[in-house]
């Protein structure tokens, strides 16, 4: 073979080898929508929408998603789901009939309420449903959302359908990095969040999109490739949205900052109640534990040390924060102890690999739930509701 052969082959064969492999690779392995929900296909057009509006009506979206084969270093095991969302874009298990008659129990919360990561017959919604059949609850969870958006999703939701709620159950995510406390203080610090073309993005991703051609060219050419191909989304994983949360332990958890924070989510509460119309008796708040706090616990203990200080002053915020919204009038469900409990001396360990509940841990939530809706109900003439009070 000549050297001019030799190049033939190098510049023509090679190129052409690698693009099959890669077309075989794409075939093999689909990993368009393991990048969260920012692949979700609508039809709702170009504009912008606000954030407490989640723009997937009547949609179905089925991704996979990872769990842990032994506890929570185990091998990653892949798993599949499917979603199923109602008209106003909310996931349901029994479609738009929901909205047919009064509201007796709307869930209200980020992705945890919604169940992400979880199949439907293990989500909070679906055991409440178990147990308290008669009952019409929906679930207005809404992946990334946080106490600042709950009094709009409400306000919203009940313009729409025309029903009342007559109770509430609402989720606070604990996590002192990432959950309801520093996405309250991303959305001071940068702006609210929207939706554009059904991807969650963050206000200077909104800026980028209105001021620039450029800009909206370039996000809209990520977004398509992303959406078809397998490889770039593995070579070039999507970077977390900075403008998303404030990491309170990069930016110091501090005791003087406690009363900040406690007076944030008692407004963003009193505006919950003041949307739906509802008494603070019939507000249950309930604590959604955090699985990265939990590893650092049980790291802590298997090293025979002290847990990180960071970790301590959180704990101590949300207990004076539970005692704050008891002495407020809410319901308060605390599950924190039972999910350390299930976790370091049953060692079940109940999250998925990126720290969503699996069944396990929303069995833990309706457990101490349920008395509060048996409270609720306690004189109602719902007899399934009436049968289930006396077998507890």
């Amino acid at each position: 073979m000549t050297k001019r052969d030799l190049k033939i082959t190098f510049f023509v064969v090679l190129p052409i080898s690698v693009l099959i492999a890669a077309f075989i690779f794409e075939l093999i392995v689909d990993r368009r929508l393991e990048v969260d929900k920012w692949m979700i296909e609508t039809s709702d057009g170009d504009n912008l929408r606000p954030f407490h509006d989640p723009p997937w009506s009547n949609h179905k979206l089925t991704k996979g998603y990872f769990v842990l084969s032994d506890g929570h270093k185990g091998r990653r095991e892949r798993r599949e789901i499917t979603y199923h969302f109602d008209r106003f874009g909310f996931r349901s298990g029994g479609g738009d009939k929901d909205y047919e008659r009064p509201i007796d129990i709307a869930l209200i919360g980020d992705s945890y309420t919604f169940a992400d990561e979880t199949p439907f017959e293990d989500t909070l919604h679906a055991k409440l449903k178990n147990r308290y059949p008669d009952l019409n609850i929906v679930n207005w969870g809404m992946c990334g959302s946080s106490s600042t958006y709950y009094d709009d999703t409400a306000r919203l939701m009940l313009s729409r359908i025309d029903q009342p709620i007559k109770n509430l159950v609402v989720g606070l995510y604990v996590d002192m990095r990432i959950g309801d406390v520093p996405r309250a203080l991303a959305v001071e610090r940068y702006g609210e969040r929207a939706y554009y073309k059904g991807i969650h993005v963050g206000a200077s991703t909104q800026r980028q999109i209105r001021e620039s051609w450029f800009g909206e060219l370039r996000f809209n050419f990520e977004r398509t490739v992303r959406s078809w191909s397998t490889i770039v989304n593995l070579l070039f994983p999507k970077k977390f949205d900075p403008n998303f949360n404030i990491d309170l332990e990069k930016e110091g958890l501090g005791t003087a900052d406690f009363d900040a924070y406690e007076t944030r989510i008692l407004k963003n509460l009193e505006e919950l109640a003041r949307a739906t119309s509802l008494p603070k008796n019939k507000i249950a708040v309930w604590f959604v534990p955090s699985g990265h706090e939990l590893v650092k616990i049980f790291d802590a203990k298997e090293r025979g040390g002290e847990v990180a200080e960071f970790y301590k002053r959180s704990f101590a915020f949300w207990d004076r924060m539970a005692k704050s919204l008891e002495r407020a009038g809410y319901l308060v469900i605390d599950p924190r102890d039972d999910f350390e409990e299930l976790f370091l001396e049953k060692k079940v360990y109940p999250y998925t690999a990126s720290g969503h509940f699996k069944g396990e841990g929303f069995e833990i939530v309706t457990e101490k739930l349920s008395p509060y809706i048996n409270e609720w109900y306690a004189a109602d003439p719902i007899t399934k509701v009436q049968d289930t009070i006396t077998k507890q």
